[in-house]
């Protein structure tokens, strides 16, 4: 068990991260840096020795975690609890291609630290919707890798706050503000963009709404009306302006992510129907005009990937859990409500393993399973 500290091509983005992390002003940790880069060498040798014999040898960074020893706290710093850091931990270990000399340390997040210079690649993403939620937990989280750009989309700078600041913290995270349901604005956002790259690695859609709760029979048409447009013109809109950069980049995982939900799942409805009803303790079913909505934006995704997979770029709908969030009156545990940090998490290993150019069977979830259309 490694900590990424002892990369030593990450070293100058992590010695930012730790002087913010503890208020220092120079790198308080270059004896554990320099023992665990050591741990590194010694590690791949023996490696050398026991894949032969069949026997998988991994190096494996748990994540900035919060223990006893630790002045860390959960979600302060993206620092994540015991109990998320082995679940991680475990899934990693347990998917790893048995035999593969590793060329890198694994972050408990699926994600790969480079230990040589060669292995240095830069990644950017777009997070459109970045303000707060499971939003701000991509930027939060992709922030802290290194060699990673991040580029950040709000809509209001008065409900952004938090992001503003920490953008401030984070030279490496950009930001962008645009109405997604606004031609004129995400087109400005776009050129804006180019100003800083002509590419991005990454395009995660996460903007949407759901603020009503009525009974079908009774919801006002206006609703359905709103809803489509945030939930489906949007992100037409988004995918016009900005699939230009996924054509432009040179990685080989470009990939376009419509974040949708189970609820958009028409064979599924059945079974939601019951949870949603006792959720919002309703009699009805409370939220067809979301549900409908996001079905739209399911067969938008799945048209976009019949032109978009044959020029490389893989277009994935991903379910991220029931999420307690600003928005959700749920808890974390409650009804089987995940935290963003959990959330965040595994949709970024299923993104990033996802198989490349496959048209999708049906909705992602977070955990890897599928749910049909």
């Amino acid at each position: 068990m490694l900590n990424a500290l002892s990369s030593i091509t990450a070293l100058p983005g992590f010695s930012k991260l730790v002087n913010q992390f503890i208020g220092s002003e120079s790198y308080p940790f270059g004896h554990h840096a320099a023992s665990n880069a050591a741990l590194n060498m010694m590690v791949r040798v023996v490696a050398l020795d026991l894949e032969e014999q069949g026997v998988n040898v991994l190096l494996v960074h748990p994540g900035t975690v919060a223990t006893e020893v630790s002045s860390a706290k959960a979600g302060q710093n993206g620092a994540i609890t015991v109990d998320e850091s082995v679940e991680t931990v475990l899934k990693v270990v347990a998917s790893a291609q048995i035999g593969k000399g590793q060329e890198i340390i694994r972050s408990q997040d699926g994600s790969v630290i480079p230990c040589t210079q060669s292995q240095v690649m830069s990644t950017s993403y777009l997070i459109i919707g970045a303000n707060r939620g499971i939003g701000f937990g991509f930027i939060r989280q992709l922030a802290l890798r290194p060699n990673t750009t991040v580029y950040a989309s709000y809509r209001t700078a008065a409900k952004s706050t938090e992001l503003i600041d920490f953008s401030r913290a984070h030279e490496n995270v950009v930001l962008l503000s645009l109405d997604m349901t606004d031609e004129k604005s995400v087109k400005q956002a776009a050129n804006e963009l180019k100003r800083h790259t002509a590419s991005i690695d990454v395009a995660i859609f996460n903007a949407g709404v759901q603020s009503y709760l009525g009974d079908v029979l009774e919801t006002p048409p206006s609703v359905y009306l709103q809803h489509y447009e945030q939930n489906v013109v949007g992100p037409l809109i988004l995918t016009q302006a900005f699939v230009p950069f996924l054509l432009a980049s040179q990685s080989a995982r470009r990939a376009l992510v419509y974040l949708s939900t189970a609820a958009g799942s028409i064979s599924s409805l059945p079974a939601i129907n019951g949870t949603v009803t006792s959720m919002y303790d309703a009699k009805s079913y409370p939220v067809g005009h979301y549900a409908t909505s996001k079905a739209a934006l399911n067969t938008l995704g799945r048209v976009v990937a019949l032109e978009l997979e044959r020029k490389g770029v893989s277009v994935l709908l991903v379910h991220p859990g029931m999420v307690s969030t600003d928005l959700s009156a749920m808890q974390v545990g409650q009804n089987g409500a995940v935290s963003v940090e959990h959330s965040v998490r595994t949709m970024l290993q299923v993104i990033e393993s996802a198989p490349l150019g496959k048209g999708q069977e049906g909705i992602l979830k977070q955990d890897g399973s599928i749910i049909a259309w």
